[in-house]
């Protein structure tokens, strides 16, 4: 149930943002990154695949934000994790950092740009 309720989570709550600089100010890229082999749907499910439950301890929900760079070479940099429970965020952390596929780079102007990814996580301890 609590693998069912985490995967309900990823599938409903993913936001993008672009990555923005001093110099130059950026809130929209023309192309948004892209995750190979079936895109936002193959990467929920390979961080799901990589969550290791019984190392995350707590009661009733669960939460937190994972935020990430997907880098101009497509490599996930920069992976946090911000929530009330330590051992969740950890995890978390950890799940996303695993992932060694590169993703196709997001692009403003033909160039690879730096983007930035948050994916709100969500688990219920019964």
């Amino acid at each position: 149930m609590k693998f069912l309720l985490l995967v309900f989570s990823l599938l409903i709550s993913t936001s993008f943002y672009s990555q923005t600089t001093e110099e130059n100010v950026l809130d929209v890229v023309e192309r948004l990154p892209v995750f190979p082999d079936g895109g936002i749907p193959n990467f929920r499910k390979v961080v799901v695949d990589n969550f290791r439950l019984k190392k995350v301890k707590g009661l009733g929900f669960v939460s937190c934000e994972v935020q990430f760079i997907i880098d101009t070479d497509g490599s996930i940099t920069n992976v946090k994790a911000a929530g009330s429970n330590q051992q969740f965020n950890d995890e978390a952390v950890r799940a996303v950092s695993k992932i060694t596929t590169k993703w196709l780079p997001a692009k403003i102007n033909n160039q690879n740009v730096r983007f930035k990814y948050r994916m709100p996580l969500t688990i219920s301890y019964e």
